[in-house]
């Protein structure tokens, strides 16, 4: 393989990994602004609204051994989805359970 033919292919992949890297950052974007959202409409009952979600969560978490909340929710929130159910509180409630984790 060329310098010139490598020098491109690796380009190829940086492209690939960068745009993996934006796209998470705007899926993060998404579930803090879906988190502000589900707070800001719920309001001074949040913390009693999003309890069963953390329990449900914590059990999930302590079953499977993940540490990572939206790890745990996602296949939660998609199989919502797919039975017509809206999984944005269980969304919000593990983005909240995870920026609490990493600070």
């Amino acid at each position: 393989m060329s310098t010139e033919t490598k020098s491109a292919s690796e380009h190829g992949n940086n492209s690939h990994s960068l745009h993996a890297v934006v796209r998470c950052a705007e899926i993060s974007s998404q579930l803090r602004d879906n988190l502000a959202v589900m707070k800001r409409l719920i309001g001074d009952k949040w913390e009693s609204s999003s309890k069963e979600y953390r329990v449900i969560l914590l059990g999930v978490m302590a079953a499977s051994g993940d540490t990572n909340p939206l790890a745990c929710a996602l296949p939660m929130a998609k199989e919502m989805s797919e039975r017509g159910h809206s999984p944005l509180m269980l969304l919000a409630v593990a983005t909240e359970m995870s920026e609490a984790s990493n600070s």
